[in-house]
């Protein structure tokens, strides 16, 4: 049934969308239905009621321009489908405070030029400009209104026959409306008087002006004026077809009705091939299945400018000639002139609608003719399915900036404050390091407690040969006490509590945090390359608690009393060429270190991340206000990727210079073992051959202590 009332009304005119398909009426449902209905309270079966409050067609996220737009509508179809298309693209994709104002019926269509002058309003955005030339010169050329152009499409304003009045091909004159015939002819469809109400300012003339609203000719007093001209909205053109039959002699009634009532003429008229006299305009919807590509306009001498600036408005102008064809144009007020609504100018310079466009509003409208705001309805399906046709339209140049209300912020923040936290911990700790260090030496070397060298005496030294047991003054003072052998060597005297004390700090130190690893790895993958530094980090200077005395040093290598010190763990002591061991090295010396330097890093590479996404996400709402700067930040990003995508070996080749820095301070740290050993021993030697062919026990133990 849709298929069949579009193809039998559709005009036959190019026209990309002339068969209307089930989707489209479809598409109008799911329209109608994804959108509340407006107040009931609104709806008025007389006309549009005032709009204020439009509801959202297009959702679309940007910040408000801060402006607020008036757009007078007015009260015939075209109009008011123009005025909605422009309000739903004004306030929804450009973010303008819309209001839609309704004409006041006081308020004459030639006037518009004055009110959009003064500001009243501030667009008008479809003006029938024929018959108002003296208003647009007034109030457009010599006043503040300003003209934004033209739509796409002609116009025409005046009386109308049906195209098979006249002979194909050729246009209906005003001529053919004198005469006997004519008035028998289109007598047939007329009616027998105006409505009431239709003409309040008794143009008519009539002493009843409310139920005799026929106007005549001052000369059909003696002449028969049966031919009617149907007209409704007595304000439209007011006054110029009048001038044009009294100026012209022609014998013609102007009866003033409603559109219901020319409406049902016209199509009566149609059905039954019957002339009909009224007046209408071109484009408009169609009267019922009559398009207007199936009317005639009536012609009248050609027009010129003289003749239509003599319109003063009323039946006694000067207007003689055809009105002629003309484009629909669009005036606003100066208000869109100024700072901060530029938009709203390029729009309304921009907003043109095509004869296409005027066809497929008007065939929505009717299938759209059901809901409580048809018009709004057809502009809201018009700006969702044919995006690509207003996109040259609007502009939106407002720039957003970017502030601290921005939720991504709330994310930097976060990082920043986290970041400046591991800074802080990474300062305090590089710093406390050689502290740290050096506290665990003093405290080997200490042992917590205060040591003093006790030098032996000769009686002492004579008593090496007896090789007590003893291995230290302090303990050799106890023997002396409870009568045991006093020969001892002397050596460094402690504090009987340093082995708790020390136990107990070893065991804190051991446990905290930042040994965990190495623990682990020096209980289960020993590697004597690199117990120095862990005995050091965990205060287990173990080798440097080994008590020397002159006795032990004086044993032969044979003596089951001997005590041998403990082995120096440094890499001259093992296997050096291990990878067990480099990887040891790494991960007690560094790991720490690289673990938290990643997680700087990798805030660093967060914060610019999240900087990154919000610069782009700006630059994107503010391309139309600054397209340069998208590209070049665009350019930016594609420069770093290619980079980023073009050295993709750099992340193996920091590895292998970190493993390289790192290989060559663990070889560096064995060659320098190695030399102070080489040093060490050059010493023993020096000091074992410095007295050569002693005899006597007293150059003896003199040679022995010395070397001890």
């Amino acid at each position: 049934l849709v298929q069949f009332h579009a193809d039998s009304v559709v005009a036959p005119m190019p026209f990309h969308r002339t068969r209307w398909r089930c989707w489209d009426v479809l598409l109008l449902v799911v329209v109608a239905s994804s959108v509340a209905d407006e107040n009931p309270a609104n709806a008025s079966d007389e006309g549009p009621a005032p709009v204020k409050d439009l509801q959202t067609c297009l959702n679309i996220s940007r910040q408000s321009q801060g402006i607020k737009l008036r757009l007078l509508m007015r009260d015939w179809p075209s109009h008011r489908l123009i005025t909605h298309l422009a309000a739903i693209l004004l306030k929804d994709v450009m973010k303008f405070d819309v209001e839609i104002v309704p004409a006041p019926e006081e308020w004459a269509t030639a006037d518009d030029y004055q009110h959009l002058a003064s500001g009243e309003v501030d667009a008008n955005l479809e003006i029938w400009p024929r018959g108002k030339e003296a208003k647009y010169s007034e109030f457009v050329d010599g006043g503040e209104a300003i003209d934004v152009g033209i739509h796409q499409i002609q116009s025409r304003v005046g009386m109308f026959v049906p195209s098979y009045v006249g002979e194909a091909g050729s246009f209906y004159s005003f001529y053919q409306l004198g005469g006997e015939s004519a008035q028998s002819l289109f007598s047939q469809a007329s009616v027998p008087l105006g409505e009431c109400s239709v003409d309040p300012w008794n143009m008519s003339g009539a002493e009843d002006s409310k139920c005799s609203n026929v106007w005549r000719p001052s000369y059909c007093a003696d002449r028969r004026c049966d031919i009617q001209l149907l007209k409704a909205h007595r304000m439209y053109d007011a006054g110029l077809l009048e001038q044009q039959i009294r100026n012209n002699g022609l014998n013609i009634s102007v009866v003033y009705t409603s559109d219901t009532v020319v409406e049902e003429a016209v199509w009566h008229a149609f059905a039954k091939k019957e002339p009909v006299l009224f007046y209408t305009w071109t484009p408009r919807e169609p009267y019922g299945d009559v398009s207007w590509d199936r009317l005639s306009p009536v012609t009248f001498p050609p027009t010129s400018s003289e003749c239509l600036t003599s319109n003063d408005h009323t039946p006694s102008g000067g207007v003689n000639c055809d009105l002629g064809s003309t484009t629909l144009s669009k005036v606003v007020s100066p208000a869109l002139s100024s700072p901060g609504a530029e938009d709203a100018l390029h729009f309304a310079q921009s907003f043109s609608l095509s004869e296409e466009d005027y066809a497929w509003l008007f065939k929505m409208w009717e299938l759209a003719a059901e809901h409580r705001n048809p018009e709004w309805l057809t502009a809201c399906l018009f700006a969702r399915e044919l995006e690509e046709r207003w996109k040259p339209w609007v502009k939106y140049s407002k720039r957003v900036d970017l502030t601290l209300e921005d939720p991504c912020f709330s994310v930097v923040w976060v990082q920043a404050a986290a970041l400046a936290v591991m800074l802080a911990f990474l300062v305090i700790e590089r710093c406390s390091k050689p502290k740290r260090v050096t506290k665990a030496l003093i405290q080997a070397q200490l042992l917590g407690g205060t040591r003093k060298i006790s030098m032996p005496s000769a009686g002492e030294m004579s008593r090496v040969r007896r090789r007590g047991s003893c291995s230290s003054v302090g303990e050799e003072t106890k023997r002396e006490r409870a009568g045991a052998n006093k020969d001892c060597e002397p050596v460094l005297e402690s504090s009987p509590s340093v082995s708790s004390l020390w136990g107990t700090t070893s065991r804190m130190v051991r446990r905290s945090t930042e040994n965990i690893v190495l623990s682990v790895l020096d209980k289960h993958f020993k590697s004597d390359s690199t117990r120095v530094q862990a005995a050091i980090l965990n205060h287990d200077l173990y080798f440097m608690s080994h008590k020397r005395t002159l006795e032990n040093f004086a044993s032969q290598h044979d003596d089951p009393d001997l005590t041998e010190p403990p082995t120096c763990p440094v890499p001259m002591r093992s296997l050096l060429a291990t990878k067990l061991d480099l990887l040891h090295y790494l991960v007690h010396s560094t790991l720490k270190d690289v673990f938290f330097l990643s997680i700087v890093l990798g805030l660093v590479g967060g914060i610019w991340g999240t900087v990154a996404h919000m610069l782009g996400s700006n630059y994107e709402v503010n391309v139309e206000a600054d397209p340069l700067a998208l590209e070049e930040w665009n350019s930016f990003i594609k420069s770093v990727t290619s980079i980023t995508s073009s050295f993709t070996y750099l992340p193996v080749f920091l590895l292998g210079f970190f493993l390289n820095r790192e290989a060559g301070r663990w070889v560096e740290y064995v060659n320098l073992a190695y030399s102070v050993c080489g040093r060490v021993q050059d010493l023993a030697l020096i000091l074992a051959g410095a007295v050569q062919g002693v005899s006597g026990d007293e150059m003896q133990q003199q040679q022995q202590q010395q070397q001890q």
